[in-house]
């Protein structure tokens, strides 16, 4: 237990009796450290900017009458967390692939809350028809997307590939691939995979690359990777895991990259699509979460459909013979998506979702 992290909480509650009911806006993860954490953060950020008085606490499901923002689906389906406030709002990222049954317990929790007023964010529209066609109001439902700190990711040249590879000990004339993700169960060494992030797919894809890139090398990064990291042994592939503790220190791992490969079958964000796409990174992808509403193939991403390995391992090979020069649209395209959607430019997205629910 982290008593200071405690502690805050315990003021935060105390100071949100004092304070008028629902003119606060009360913001917990599910405190792993991961992504989510990050979301509640850029969410009491965002919060704050349009006037909001916010905290980010820890996942304790105390009774409040402040207004109650849940970054992570699953903490919300806890009926201890469902009926901590009367009025909630909650992150809905994924599900809509259909194939994990956990999904459904959050989704019955959306349906059936309890309270006066519930607000849903989603990142994509792929969640959003997903949770319409369960049968939810549109009038609680608010597309934002997931935003970037573009600061942290500055565009990648020559000379910051060579400095992060060096840092790395990866070898300079490697070709690089990245994932930077959680994709396997639990918090441990998560030696069973997490499908919905389609870990075997890129195991898949990298094993017929190979043939045709020997000097392939992949950069991991994020926690419970062994599933990956087994199978890159099992075909032979070098690779690094590098695990920064400050997460805007990932910007370093992406300037080591010559592409980002996304596998998944269902996502959020993914973080990795706008991260990649600011750093100059060309992205190999699958149509998913908010790559499915803002990348174009052969615009600023190579994309193709969940599992469609082949074409994924095409993508990824047409990257690898692309010189310098070929590179520039693809990269110019992807920073100009990037910055447009910078946390500080969803402002009006958050003032929308809160309105009339906050009381500011």
């Amino acid at each position: 237990m982290n008593i200071f992290k405690l502690s805050k909480t315990i003021i935060s509650h105390l100071r949100a009796g004092l304070e008028k009911p629902y003119s606060r806006l009360m913001v917990m993860s599910e405190g792993s450290g991961w992504s989510l954490d990050i979301d509640a953060k850029e969410t009491a950020d965002a919060a704050k900017r349009i006037g909001i008085g916010s905290y980010v606490v820890e996942p304790r499901p105390w009774k409040t009458k402040q207004c109650v923002h849940i970054t992570s689906q699953f903490l919300f389906s806890y009926p201890a967390f469902t009926t901590m406030s009367k009025r909630m709002s909650v992150d809905f990222f994924h599900g809509y692939s259909g194939l994990q049954e956990n999904f459904e317990k959050p989704l019955e929790a959306l349906l059936n809350f309890p309270g006066e007023s519930l607000r849903v964010r989603v990142s994509n529209s792929l969640t959003e028809q997903w949770i319409l066609n369960a049968g939810a109001s549109k009038n609680i439902i608010y597309r934002i997307p997931i935003g970037i700190r573009i600061e942290w990711f500055p565009l990648t040249t020559m000379l910051m590939r060579q400095k992060s590879r060096k840092e790395l000990d990866i070898p300079e004339d490697s070709f690089v691939v990245g994932s930077f993700q959680k994709d396997g169960i639990g918090w441990n060494e998560g030696l069973e995979p997490k499908m919905i992030k389609g870990p075997d797919v890129f195991l898949e894809t990298l094993s017929k690359a190979k043939k045709y890139i020997p000097n392939l090398f992949v950069l991991l990064s994020g926690p419970a990777r062994g599933y990956i990291k087994n199978g890159l042994r099992k075909i032979n592939i070098p690779f690094k895991h590098s695990y920064p503790s400050k997460y805007k220190d990932i910007s370093r791992l992406y300037q080591a990259l010559d592409a980002y490969l996304i596998s998944s079958r269902d996502e959020g964000g993914p973080k990795a699509f706008l991260e990649s796409l600011a750093s100059g990174i060309p992205l190999v992808s699958t149509r998913v979460g908010q790559v499915f509403d803002l990348a174009t193939h052969g615009k600023n991403a190579l994309l193709s459909d969940p599992e469609d390995i082949a074409t994924l391992n095409e993508n990824l090979i047409l990257v690898s013979q692309m010189n310098e020069s070929e590179k520039i649209s693809l990269i110019a395209e992807g920073r100009f998506i990037a910055e447009k959607y910078t946390h500080e430019n969803l402002d009006n997205l958050w003032r929308k979702i809160f309105n009339e629910h906050v009381v500011f």
